[in-house]
């Protein structure tokens, strides 16, 4: 029996979650195609997140699209200057 958990912000609809759900039976069935396959959703507080060695009340986001952009060529610096080394 394949069983996942997923870690969720708090307050996600009920249509979000049925849509998680839904997707990774899917995927975990398509790769593992064995019975009695379950899901289950763990909700956390925002006070209960630590993002960055901070916590904070607010709503759990990703970041935008450029600020990612510029975290990897932040990452990818890192990578090439550590492989040169």
């Amino acid at each position: 029996m394949p069983v996942a958990y997923v870690d969720i912000p708090a307050g996600v609809n009920d249509g979000a979650k049925k849509k998680i759900l839904q997707e990774l039976y899917e995927e975990i069935h398509e790769a593992w195609p064995i019975p009695d396959t379950r899901v289950l959703i763990r909700e956390w507080p925002n006070e209960a997140v630590s993002q960055d060695g901070r916590i904070e009340n607010v709503p759990m986001r990703g970041d935008s699209p450029a600020k990612r952009n510029e975290d990897l060529q932040q990452l990818g610096s890192y990578i090439l200057l550590g492989a040169s080394a």
